[in-house]
């Protein structure tokens, strides 16, 4: 019979069990655990900026509705001239307003951007009271200074002698200054407006001169008081009395 081949290992039989070793370092985000992970991540940035938007238009909401509320406010001091009272009155009306409204809001993120708001809308609000008392003194002052020109011209309608009528004029003179600091004229329209009470003043007595035919006394007094009467009116004037 042929004779069957046998083999024989040469290497030797090891004791221990079979294994895969590798060197292969799997991510955690590969995983499934690792995939719901990033979505929750995604989910909650989401969230927080979804109620980042919601609370920045609720604050945004409140304030404009308390803004109407101050507008109202503002209306009531617009004629108010001196700037002190509208300031303090506003601050005190809408203070009590505001603390009202803010106590409401329990949200603190939300109360916190309101008061923000607040706070950047203050310095435009308070620009606005005083600029609005500013062009009520500017009235009130103007009408007053009108007033008082008129006064102090009927006065010299009606003294009757030259002493007395000087020192209206001055009294007119004066006036003026003083209406000029309070508005910053300058002394262009100082020397502007003196010209013109003295011009009145001389108008007034070569007029009541002429009413009384006196047209030489009338002449004199207008050429004597040359330079202090409108360069037009001096000629109007003196073509009358030459008339």
């Amino acid at each position: 019979m042929p004779k069957i081949p046998t083999y024989t290992a040469r290497g030797r039989i090891t004791a221990e069990a079979p294994g895969v070793r590798t060197n292969i370092q799997v991510s955690p985000f590969q995983t499934t655990a690792g995939e719901l992970s990033k979505v929750a991540k995604v989910a909650e940035d989401y969230y927080i900026k979804q109620r980042d938007n919601n609370e920045k238009l609720e604050a945004r909401k409140t304030f404009y509705e308390m803004k109407s509320e101050s507008d109202k406010i503002i209306k009531k001091y617009e004629n108010e001239p001196d700037d002190f009272k509208s300031v303090n009155g506003y601050n005190e009306e809408f203070g009590v307003y505001r603390n009202q409204k803010l106590s409401t809001i329990k949200n603190k993120r939300v109360k916190k951007r309101l008061e923000d708001l607040l706070v950047a809308d203050q310095a435009e609000t308070v620009y606005k009271i005083k600029k609005n008392s500013f062009k009520a003194f500017e009235v009130i002052e103007n009408q007053s200074y009108n007033n008082g020109q008129n006064i102090l011209a009927n006065e010299y309608a009606l003294a009757t002698n030259k002493k007395e009528k000087e020192k209206i004029l001055n009294k007119q003179i004066e006036l003026a200054k003083e209406h000029g600091n309070m508005h910053l004229k300058g002394e262009a329209w100082l020397k502007k407006e003196t010209l013109k009470l003295k011009s009145n003043s001389i108008l007034f007595d070569v007029n009541q001169a002429i009413g009384l035919k006196d047209y030489n006394g009338a002449k004199t007094l207008l050429i004597k008081n040359k330079n202090n009467i409108d360069s037009d009116e001096f000629e109007k004037k003196l073509l009358e009395i030459n008339t």
